[in-house]
């Protein structure tokens, strides 16, 4: 996925953080996850040029694994994570913090899943950032 550079949406931040242009963000690897680092996720779908991106509150070392983790991420959604404020508040979009899960496939590709309980991952392309 690409985008323009100069309008901040979710395919512009993935841009930006796998190609290293404009030298602003560094990848980062799942294992090196910590609070402050942005998950940024485009639509592997065909002709849906859109994504979404969260930012990290937490890294949970409980239920991790060697190639997953739970993460606490704080963003603006509609339908909300595990044991998302927006769930508990009675519901409805808007800004909230919730629990999503990363992972990464047998051939390394990391994987996005809306919830820590979630069976399988969206059909999205996801990347870790960091602000240099």
């Amino acid at each position: 996925p690409r985008g323009s550079c100069s309008t901040p949406n979710p395919v512009s931040y993935y841009h930006l953080i796998t190609t290293g242009d404009g030298g602003a963000f560094a990848r980062v690897p799942l294992a090196d996850l910590r609070p402050g680092d942005l998950i940024v996720y485009t639509y592997t779908v065909e002709n849906q040029y859109k994504g979404h991106v969260m930012l990290v509150a937490a890294v949970s070392s409980c239920g991790d694994t060697a190639v997953s983790r739970n993460v606490v991420v704080i963003d603006v959604t509609r339908l909300p994570h595990a044991s998302d404020t927006r769930s508990l508040a009675g519901g409805g979009p808007g800004l909230g913090m919730g629990i999503a899960k990363l992972a990464r496939s047998d051939d390394g590709t990391l994987q996005y899943f809306r919830g820590s309980g979630d069976p399988a991952p969206q059909a999205v392309s996801v990347v870790i950032g960091r602000a240099l």
